[in-house]
Formats: C-alpha cells, structure tokens, sequence
C-alpha cells in the first residue's frame, strides 16, 4: 500500500503559523488591552513573510483573515459605539484579506523574462502578486495599530477604504497590462529575432531547481539558440543564475501560447510534471525527455515517459528498466547519450590512507514506498567511518529538508562531523560547502568510495570505477538485488547496519567487485571514448534538433478564456 510520508516541512511550518494566528486572534478577543495579542499578530505577519519571500505570494488564506478577525473582535469590543464604522472597515479588511490568493493570481504576469539582454522592455509584465501582498499586509497592520491605539473608528475606516482603492487600481493596471494587444505582439518580434531552436521545459516543487540546473551547461555546449521555460515563480531567480540563455517565466497555458515561435523544432524536459502536459499538446515539436539522473528509482521506468517522442538515457540500461517494468516504448525512441555531467570525473582508484568517503543519502520522497532516506541510521554509519579514519564528504539531497524528520537527523549528522573535525582535525565537509561550493562532480573526484543511498548518485559514481556501497533501507533483502540490479556491483548495507562492518571491510580493503564494475560501466553509462564521452550528447541534441518539425501556425493561436488557467 502507498502511503504518503508524514509531516513534510512544508507542512509543519503551514500548522505552526496557522496556530500561531489562532492563538494571536484568542488573544486579542480575551485581552483587546494588552500588548501581547497584537505582537503575536506581528509575529504571525513576519513568519508568513519569511516563509513566502521567493514563490509570488498570495498564499496566506488562512492566517491573514485570521488575525483580521480578531484585531476586528477586539477593535469592537474596546470600542463599542464605533460598531458601524468598525464593521464596515472590519468587512472590507476580511474582504482583502480572503481574497488575497484570487487577487495576486489575477495580477499574475502573464510572462515575464530573465537574462534577455538587448531585449526590448515587453508589455506583458503585468502587476507582480508580491504588490498585492504588500498592500494587504499594509492594510492589515494599520488596522492593528489603529485597534491597538485606540484610534477612532473613522480613521480605520478611512485607512482600510483607501487600501482597498489601491488594491482596486492594482488589479485593474494587472487586467489591462495582461490583456494589452501590444505585448504579445512586442514579445513575438522579441523571440522571432532570438529565434529559438528548442526549449527547456520546467515545472517541479520549491528546492528542486537541480533537476533543471545540472542539464544547462551541457544544453548551452549544444551551441544553438534555445530558452528555458519555468512554470513557478520560485525557480526563475536559481536558474536565471546560473545560465546566460533567456529565462522565461510561464505560469499560464496563455502564457505559453505566447512563446510558440517558427523556428522553435524540439521541447527537452527533465522530469514528468504534469505540466508538461501544457507544452506536449503543441504536436508539431520534438518532445525529448532527459530526465534528471539515472537510477533504480521508479521514476526511471515511469509509464509516463512513454507520451514523448525521444526518451534519452545514459546507457543500455536505461532502456532495459523500462522493458522489466512492463513500459512498452518503441526502441527508435530512445537515444543512448552518456550522462554529459560526468565528463569531468576522475577515472580510476585513489587509495588514499586513510580513506575519504562521500556519504550521500538521498531523501525521504513523497510516498513511503519510494522512501530511500539513510539517514535515521546516518550517525551509526558515520561512527563506523571515523571509526577507520575517514575524511568524511556529507552530500545530502537538495529536497531533504522537505521533511522535519529527515532534517533533524541531517543536522545531528553534521554536528557529529563537526565534533569529530575539531577534535581530530580531519576535514570534513557539509553543508554549504559539499552542495553549493562543491559540486557533485567534485565531491566524487574527492572520494576514495561512496556510502549512499539507492538514488542517480550511485549510478553517476560508478563512472570513477571506485567501489561504492548501497543502502537496503526497506529491508528487501535477497529481493533487493532484482528491484535494483546497480546494487549487484555494489556491496549493500541492510536496514539494521549487520553488514556495515564487512561491508566496509571489503569496499576500503581488497574490493572484489572491481572488475564487475569495469565491465559494468559501460552498460550503465554509455560505452564512448573518455574523450569524446560530451559529444554523445551534444550531437544527439543536433540530430534532433535538425530533424525537429517547425509547430503549424494555427497551434500557435491562444485559446480565448485562458488567461489564468494553470
């Protein structure tokens, strides 16, 4: 049975404000006098800010009228002759307040764009949703002031009127920029003059930018003119930094109408949102699927691939997983191109003495059926390496910290490192340091051998040649080995750590699975010379590309009433 994991941290912090405002609002009505209920109310402001400072905003429904609510009960209560005055001030608050999310989605630009130097100013800009927080949350905290105060009731009307006339103009400058004729037309001269070849099609939760991010460099080797389309607000900022190409945000199906040029041929996407299905609907284009690692996971055998017209893996077993998984795609779909990240990674055994180990647990995923995560056992694995010595390179998933659980434990592994570093001097790394200062491809070429969990980074490591060990964390057992054949050429860790101390044994001593590995590389990971292993890559792109159809004009017509459609 599949059941969802608990407690994301999303969600954690979504009951921890809504709590807090509950609390400010019990407050307030309790105690209109005090100071504590309005600087809960404060509190409760600032979190909200803090927690939606990159995604837009618009997102806090359920607090915000809260706290309207009770600053308006306790407004009353202090001054109960100001009855009508207040309630038509406390009916316009709550009205601003609750229609935040509706308000911020229609002043959604329809497209906004990064990175497009020498590009004309487009007028399809729209009125940015983090306007309309600001005015509402301006609203909300004159009206706290003005109950806290004591102000009379005609002020707080006059000020909450006034917010709501700003708010007013702000939708309407929002409805008229996104309906203006002029910017899809400017915009349309603006792409046809960058004329695009592809695009680079994205959507996937906050955190999980990577999945884009490690495809950019090798796109731009590629060397012809493409975009990368991104369809939530939080990811424009990560990936616009790390990439000269244009940067489109797209949060409509409109929107993308928009950016539907002649010379566009092929779309790639990196994983199987189902907003690619957005941009799949435009038949006329090469669809290609990278996705974004390879590994035993079922998202590398997901039945969904199949809706694309090229699906390209590092190696033969890319399309082997496919076929014992029961996903029937034809073969001239798929395209055998290596993995291009790993170009840089050093080949062959380092030896040092004593070892460095990259430890790297993936995490916790959205069901319990793909949960992988090491690190409920993470500081006993560490134990055992410093135990032998060991440089320690902590590499944790980008999403771990999705999950309360998983995060806690992530922090106390990188406190035990941190112990062990100032008392033995060894220089371990985490944090900060072996995910944004190091990338994946250092943190490897570093590493004598790897501890990991099943996840693309033992796939990616196998490319070294240097032994590496596998977690079991569901306890599989005999069964493990059939569920995730790369664990054959590995030496697996179980969920109760019996194996760890031999396993360690074999993986920093004698290694017999070495030559298994060898063999095994190039089955995995595409069997191209060192030299030309980049090019697989970029000439498959080419290929592709070159063959690609121009979409027909007609599909290129934006469908009336769509504008904020998602």
């Amino acid at each position: 049975m599949i059941k969802l994991q608990s407690f994301p941290r999303a969600d954690v912090w979504a009951v921890a404000t809504n709590a807090l405002a509950a609390l400010a609002a019990a407050t307030l009505v309790a105690s209109p006098r005090t100071a504590t209920g309005y600087a809960l109310a404060a509190a409760t402001v600032l979190v909200n800010l803090r927690r939606h400072r990159g995604d837009g905003l618009g997102r806090c429904v359920t607090t915000h009228p809260a706290l309207a609510a009770g600053l308006l009960a306790a407004y009353l209560i202090r001054q109960p002759d100001g009855a009508p005055a207040l309630l038509a001030a406390g009916a316009i608050l709550l009205l601003l307040q609750m229609g935040e999310g509706v308000f911020a989605k229609l002043a959604t630009p329809l497209l906004t764009v990064t990175n497009a130097a020498g590009w004309r100013r487009l007028a399809t800009r729209g009125v940015h949703p983090t306007a309309i927080l600001t005015v509402n949350v301006t609203v909300l905290g004159v009206f706290g002031v003005c109950a806290a105060a004591g102000a009379p009731p005609a002020v707080a009307l006059v000020a909450v009127s006034g917010g709501a006339l700003i708010q007013a103009a702000l939708l309407l400058a929002a409805l008229r920029s996104t309906t203006s004729p002029s910017g899809p037309v400017e915009l349309s001269h603006e792409l046809a003059r960058f004329a695009p070849e592809f695009l680079v099609h994205f959507s996937a939760p906050e955190s999980m930018s990577y999945q884009l991010t490690m495809w950019l460099p090798a796109l731009e080797r590629v060397g012809r003119p493409f975009a990368v389309v991104v369809r939530e607000p939080w990811h424009v900022a990560e990936v616009a930094a790390v990439t000269r190409v244009p940067v489109l945000h797209c949060p409509t199906i409109r929107a993308l109408d928009q950016i539907i040029t002649p010379s566009l041929r092929a779309v790639f996407y990196v994983n199987n949102s189902m907003k690619n299905l957005h941009m799949l609907r435009f038949t006329g284009a090469l669809h290609i699927q990278l996705m974004h690692g390879d590994s035993d996971k079922a998202a590398s055998h997901n039945p969904v691939t199949a809706l694309y017209d090229r699906v390209y893996v590092a190696g033969q077993a890319g399309i082997d997983r496919y076929r014992a998984h029961g996903v029937e795609i034809p073969a001239d779909r798929f395209r055998v191109v290596g993995r291009p990240q790993l170009a840089d990674i050093t080949v062959g055994p380092r030896r040092a003495h004593p070892p460095t180990v990259l430890y790297a647990p993936t995490w916790t995923g959205f069901y319990e059926d793909t949960n992988h995560c090491s690190l409920r056992v993470a500081d006993r694995i560490l134990v055992s390496l410093l135990a032998r010595g060991a440089t320690v390179i902590l590499r944790a998933h980008p999403s771990t910290r999705r999950n309360h659980r998983a995060a806690g434990q992530l922090a106390a592994a990188e406190r035990l490192l941190a112990r062990d570093r100032a008392s033995s001097g060894r220089a371990h790394v985490w944090g900060e340091a072996s995910s944004r200062e190091m990338s994946l491809v250092d943190c490897i070429n570093e590493a004598d051998a790897l501890v990991a969990d099943v996840s693309s980074v033992v796939t990616d490591f196998l490319y070294s040649g240097r032994p590496f060990a596998v977690t079991d964390m569901a306890g599989a057992g005999a069964a493990f080995a059939a569920t995730f054949p790369l664990s054959r050429i590995g030496y697996v860790i179980d969920p109760q750590l019996t194996s760890l101390e031999h396993v360690l044994d074999l993986m920093l001593g004698p290694d017999p699975l070495a030559d298994q590995r060898l063999q095994a590389r190039a089955y995995y990971l595409g069997d191209f010379p060192p030299a030309m292993y980049e090019r697989a890559f970029t000439d498959t792109v080419r290929a592709d590309v070159a063959t690609g159809k121009r979409i027909p004009a007609m599909a290129r017509l934006t469908t009336p009433g769509d504008t904020h459609m998602v």
